[in-house]
């Protein structure tokens, strides 16, 4: 009976992580770890994200409405960051534009932080991979120079070959973990940086919009 496509696939990883030494399976759990840990990182940027244009548009309307109680009300009910910062600057909106600013810059150094946290234990896991790779390798060139030495001239050729075996299955997998995990980690890397330049630039435009209010309202002081 023709074996499937899957058991064949099955058999050869299970092939490959044996043939490999037991090193194969640090360099795995460093992968599994990482993957992991970028799926955690994604759900929690994407918790912080929003649409930052909608947002805007929504408190834009509030702020020039003269309703700055409801645009700290729409701020309320989200976890993601640019809402926390944004509320803070609206929370001061009668007071002087240099308060305001400081409040906001204070917020952004506050919030913005965590947008970047566990991202490098992601890239300690891409640059451990193939370090534990060549690792794997040079004890796999080690054990096929002894094992060659001593057997018989007839296996000298079976054990070189068992032990390269090893030695490349072991920089192939640390390898293939490296390269995927900084991938995954270059973009998340890119999507944190975005809602940090997001926020930045509403938070400009949110005192630009509170300076039309207090021109509006004849509350702009004569400085």
């Amino acid at each position: 009976m023709e074996l499937s496509v899957i058991d064949k696939g099955f058999i050869f990883v299970k092939s490959f992580m044996l043939d490999g030494g037991p090193l194969m399976w640090f360099t795995l759990f460093l992968w599994l770890l990482g993957i992991a840990l970028v799926v955690y990182k994604y759900l929690e940027l994407k918790c912080f994200d929003i649409n930052a244009e909608k947002f805007f548009d929504l408190i834009q309307n509030d702020i020039l409405g003269n309703s700055v109680e409801n645009a700290i009300k729409n701020c309320g009910h989200s976890k993601s960051v640019l809402p926390k910062i944004i509320k803070v600057g609206l929370m001061r909106a009668n007071e002087p534009k240099e308060l305001v600013e400081n409040a906001l810059n204070a917020a952004i150094l506050e919030h913005t932080p965590k947008l970047s946290y566990k991202l490098s234990y992601i890239s300690l896991v891409a640059s451990l991979s193939p370090l534990m790779g060549l690792l794997g390798t040079i004890l796999g060139i080690i054990t096929s120079f002894v094992a060659v030495a001593s057997v018989d001239p007839s296996m000298k050729a079976q054990q070189l070959a068992l032990g390269i075996s090893t030695a490349m299955n072991n920089t192939a997998l640390g390898l293939l973990a490296a390269i995927s995990v900084m991938i995954l980690h270059a973009m998340l890397a890119s999507k944190a940086q975005r809602i940090v330049d997001e926020t930045e630039a509403v938070a400009t435009k949110l005192l630009d919009l509170l300076i039309i209010r207090r021109q509006r309202s004849g509350l702009i002081d004569n400085q």
